[in-house]
């Protein structure tokens, strides 16, 4: 490779050296940003992890540099940052609150089936939820009733001789 040599025509003006330099130092970035953004062969690559390591690199390079070198979408991560939940998961979230609610109202006695009654009478939700879905939340919350066993006193007045034998 020959160097410029400021005499021939065809040398390149400092605007044209200024911007072959800025080139240059942009792919030095994108290969950098290359290199951090992606795991090591052979390892399972999660979404989490990529956007923790964009998180990283925004800090460092400018950020439609990393979009674009990563080839990564900008509306996928900021997807990724503010997630929409579902009017379901909404609902269960509600629904949750209110059997915990319930739960610490009765203090720990309800079961599934009362806290459903309870839901049905007294809570003020636009759709009720059914006995089996209560249950599994209540399972998932780890939360359980109080049962109090119920002693089975037998009457010792009456004894075996005093009873007539049937079986003959």
């Amino acid at each position: 490779m020959t160097p410029v040599n400021p005499s021939d025509e065809s040398s390149l003006s400092p605007r044209e050296i200024a911007e072959l330099k800025e080139k240059i130092a942009q792919f030095a970035r994108e290969n950098e940003i290359f290199k951090k953004g992606n795991d090591p062969i052979g390892e399972k690559i999660v979404k989490s992890s990529i956007f923790e390591t964009i998180n990283t690199l925004i800090t460092q390079y400018p950020v439609k540099a990393v979009y674009k070198t990563l080839g990564i979408p900008r509306s996928s991560y900021y997807d990724f940052q503010k997630p929409q939940r579902s009017p379901r998961a909404m609902d269960n979230k509600l629904i949750k609150e209110h059997i915990l609610k319930t739960h610490l109202e009765s203090n720990h006695r309800y079961g599934s089936s009362k806290i459903h009654e309870y839901m049905k009478k007294k809570e003020k939700l636009h759709k009720i939820p059914g006995l089996k879905r209560i249950q599994r939340f209540i399972k998932h919350m780890g939360l359980f009733a109080v049962v109090i066993k119920r002693l089975n006193r037998k009457n010792s007045k009456t004894t075996k001789e005093d009873l007539p034998n049937l079986l003959k």
